[in-house]
């Protein structure tokens, strides 16, 4: 459609200029004293326009005689540019591939025109920039390949307040892998220090958190970085899988990491309520509580309530805690021993319940029910250290009413237990 307007239009044109040329008796007259020349006016308008396209096309032509120094140095200019962003991503990539003394020297070349292309047209911030990327990317080489000395002069200048080349993205930058570098080397305090440093932004990053989450539990802080690792949670940067992992690994090593009861309590009443409700950090709670001399009512009051989710507990929670229990056994009073009896009776065959039941009937000085869970709970089979203990107790029971031979043949047994 426009080329058929522009065809119109251009014939518009033409029959325009016919009917006004093809018609146009007009003359012009130059007087030159003492001469006369009459010319017409169709030729004036032709000379005109055509002595105005021969000056344009001069002035363009001496307009490009005259660039052409400004456009060969704008070239090389250009030139340098292509060259140093080219070594700029050349540096990334063998980086990525693992070719890092390729990439050193990409990133020198990068890095040498930078400061070619600010001796030439002045240091502005994308300049700045670059030489800020190259640095990071050679000193990122260089501890790679074990040049430590290398790598720490370069992290210095580029870290150094008011550097030149330093920005404030690519400082952070540096920071963070500085601070990845000093937890390959195991110093946890450096790598913290490091973190400390970076600007408060940078500092809530997700992978700054996952950072800072390695450094203090190298540095042996488990409270501190529970407190990064729910804040990683929150943030959704674990899968649920891995969240809960990860929370009864810490909760586990700051309950280990208590040295006496008030401590240990101190750290439970830290802990999240949907942290105390974890099986696993129950039972260590009132592991530690038993290990540390004492606690027995306490522990007891952490393990209680797990009972009621024994369905819910896998094997090996559910051996932990009928060791627990066992451990924190004496002193049992008559409503935890009816909340054993009751759970007995709702799963009969299962033989851990048995050997607790027994182990509490005992404790409570019922005597017949002791005896008569404990032989049930040896009817099948046990972990090893159970069975020793569910036969040392038939073993004190035969020895309370007089019975040497059971008492005897419980004591071999449990002997055989322990092989």
């Amino acid at each position: 459609m426009k080329l058929v307007l522009w065809l119109l239009a251009l014939a518009g044109v033409a029959v325009a200029l016919a009917l006004f040329a093809g018609h146009n008796d007009a003359s012009v007259t130059v007087f030159w004293s003492p001469y006369r020349l009459d010319l017409s006016l169709n030729l004036v308008i032709v000379v005109l326009v055509a002595a105005f396209a021969l000056v344009h096309a001069v002035l363009r032509a001496l307009s490009a005689l005259l660039s052409m120094p400004k456009q060969a140095a704008q070239w090389r200019i250009a030139q340098r540019q292509r060259t140093m962003y080219m070594a700029l991503v050349e540096a990334l990539v063998q980086i990525v591939s693992g070719r890092f003394t390729r990439a050193r020297k990409s990133a020198q070349t990068a890095f040498d025109q930078a400061n070619a292309l600010a001796g030439s047209q002045g240091e502005g911030a994308e300049l700045r920039l670059v030489r800020a990327v190259a640095a990071l990317l050679q000193a990122e080489a260089a501890h790679s390949l074990q040049d430590r000395s290398g790598r720490d002069e370069l992290m210095t200048v580029l870290l150094q307040p008011g550097a030149k080349g330093s920005v404030s993205d690519v400082r952070d930058a540096a920071l963070m892998r500085a601070a990845r570098w000093d937890l390959d080397e195991r110093d946890a305090s450096a790598s913290l220090a490091r973190m400390d440093a970076m600007s408060q932004g940078a500092g809530r990053r997700t992978l700054t958190l996952k950072i800072r989450l390695k450094a203090q539990r190298l540095a042996l802080r488990p409270e501190r970085a529970l407190e990064t690792a729910r804040l990683l949670i929150k943030h959704r940067a674990y899968s649920e899988l891995a969240a809960a992992s990860l929370t009864r690994s810490l909760v586990g090593e700051c309950v280990r990491g208590a040295r006496d009861l008030s401590q240990l309590m101190a750290v439970w009443n830290g802990l999240t309520p949907s942290e105390r409700s974890l099986p696993e950090c129950m039972i260590l709670t009132a592991e530690c509580a038993m290990a540390l001399g004492g606690g027995r009512e306490q522990a007891r009051a952490w393990l209680m309530p797990l009972w009621a989710r024994w369905t819910q507990l896998d094997a090996g929670e559910r051996v932990r805690l009928v060791r627990a229990f066992d451990s924190a056994v004496e002193g049992l009073d008559m409503a935890s021993l009816g909340v054993l009896e009751s759970m007995q009776r709702g799963h009969p065959g299962d033989p851990l319940l048995q050997y607790i039941c027994g182990a509490a009937f005992q404790q409570r000085e019922l005597w017949g029910k002791a005896q008569a869970m404990l032989t049930q709970a040896l009817r099948q089979p046990l972990p090893l250290d159970l069975a020793r203990r569910a036969w040392l107790g038939l073993a004190e029971l035969a020895a309370t009413r007089g019975d040497e031979t059971a008492e005897r043949d419980a004591w071999r047994s449990a002997a055989r237990a322990d092989r």
